[in-house]
């Protein structure tokens, strides 16, 4: 079958546009490590207290309410608060909002360690009583026979005789062994984001890792390699990722961006493709509605010079991030600002070639996608 060129770009962007994206797909082992090391470990992140104001009012805010990782708990934070860490705190109250370590400070993410501490891809806001119950215990599977505590929004139960089967995978789950160790084990939606932060990391920050306890990782690793394949990056999650990114060199969480790291690096009994991969173009085409090819937002002229309007009247003026990548991957052009319903944009120094764009509603995290092409 063969495709006219923006229904194939369009179709990459439809089915994740890390489709094409495998970094150093010639290398395996402590090569390929050393490598993603090297090109994706930031030199900079911003210090903890900073790092939490940019989690809180940016990263994880949403209609100015900031969003837990682990239960879905949200608060009002308003857009002028002065003191977004201690107004969240809520004087550490079950209910206050506080940053977590996904990677536990005990484990290597200590203040002494510099960057571990405070980079950006290993934070999240938590419900501060999750985030005690959570304490530094390993990730895992954990049986609900074995469970002392459920966790969802602003709910904690001792039980789950009331809740379906469904209902029980809204809930994060805590096995309290006492003496400081026990398993946590994140509701369901959440858990593919809990293992590529852990897989970023341990492999970051490995020697900080192995130093505070060389067990601990590999006590996980099994469950979070199939939580990475049961639960795909989605756009809230790319989204994130980008913009932490911003913050910390431009470097991304690269098992978030290239799905298939993890299962070359960790996971080499999971399935070889990754489920925001796919083997075959002709299959994608096969499976997706032609009306899904035609997206809300639109590129005057096409191809253009470099230099065009973007045409957003379909959905809705806001403030939204906007990139632009060329087709080998890398972004070309990235910015937050409001825009209007038709919005001039300046590329006027790019080479001839096919561009991808997304646009990204800077509070709901939705994308929308379209391809380009400059003719000079």
């Amino acid at each position: 079958m063969n495709l006219p060129w923006q229904i194939t770009f369009l179709i990459l962007i439809l089915t994740g546009f890390n489709l094409k994206a495998q970094f150093f797909p010639e290398l395996e082992g402590a090569n390929l490590e050393e490598a993603i090391v090297a090109e994706f470990k930031p030199n900079f992140v911003e210090m903890y207290t900073p790092a939490r104001v940019i989690l809180y009012g940016d990263i994880y805010n949403i209609n100015d309410t900031v969003h837990t990782l682990y239960s879905g708990h949200t608060l009002y934070l308003p857009p002028t608060e002065e003191y977004p860490i201690q107004f969240l705190a809520m004087d550490a109250r079950p209910d206050g909002i506080n940053a977590e370590h996904i990677y536990p400070r005990s484990k290597g993410a200590r203040p002494e360690n510099g960057n571990a501490f405070s980079d950006m891809h290993n934070l999240a806001p938590s419900r501060w009583e999750v985030n005690e119950a959570r304490s530094n215990f390993a990730f895992a599977e954990v049986l609900d026979t074995d469970t002392d505590r459920w966790y969802y929004k602003d709910m904690v139960l001792n039980n789950a005789n009331s809740l379906s089967n469904e209902e029980i995978k809204l809930y994060s789950e805590v096995d309290d062994l006492g003496d400081n160790f026990g398993f946590f084990e994140p509701r369901e939606a959440v858990k593919g984001d809990v293992a590529r932060s852990v897989f970023y990391f341990y492999t970051m920050y490995r020697d900080e890792a192995m130093s505070a306890d060389p067990n601990f990782f590999d006590d996980m690793k099994e469950d979070l390699c199939t939580w990475h394949m049961d639960d795909p990056v989605d756009e809230l999650e790319s989204y994130r990722n980008d913009r932490k990114a911003l913050y910390q060199d431009n470097k991304v969480n690269p098992f978030i961006a290239d799905c298939s790291l993890a299962n070359r690096l960790y996971c080499p009994d999971n399935p070889p493709n990754c489920k925001d991969f796919s083997t075959s173009t002709e299959e994608i085409v096969l499976n997706i509605n032609e009306d899904e090819f035609d997206p809300k937002i639109k590129i005057l002229p096409n191809p253009n010079n470099g230099i065009f309007k973007l045409d957003i009247s379909n959905i809705k003026p806001g403030i939204f991030s906007l990139l632009i990548f060329d087709i080998s991957g890398k972004k070309l052009y990235d910015i937050t600002e409001e825009l209007d319903y038709f919005n001039t944009i300046n590329m006027w120094n790019v080479q001839d070639g096919l561009y991808i764009l997304h646009l990204i509603n800077h509070h709901s995290g939705r994308k929308y996608s379209n391809t380009f092409e400059v003719i000079k």
